[in-house]
C-alpha cells in the first residue's frame, strides 16, 4: 500500500468521521433544546393558572 492511498484513505475517513459527528451532535442538540422550551411553556402554563 502506497502513501497516497494511506493518507486518502485517513483524510476521507477523518471527513466522514467529522460530518457525521457534526450532524449527531446538531441533532441530539435540537431535539434538547426542543424539549427544554417544552418544559419552560408548561412550567409558564402551570404558573399562571396557580396565580
Amino acid at each position: 500500500m502506497n502513501l497516497r492511498l494511506f493518507w486518502s484513505i485517513l483524510f476521507f475517513g477523518g471527513l466522514i468521521w467529522y460530518v457525521f459527528t457534526i450532524f449527531h451532535v446538531g441533532i441530539k442538540g435540537f431535539e434538547d433544546v426542543k424539549q427544554m422550551l417544552l418544559n419552560i411553556t408548561k412550567n409558564n402554563k402551570n404558573k399562571k393558572t396557580n396565580e
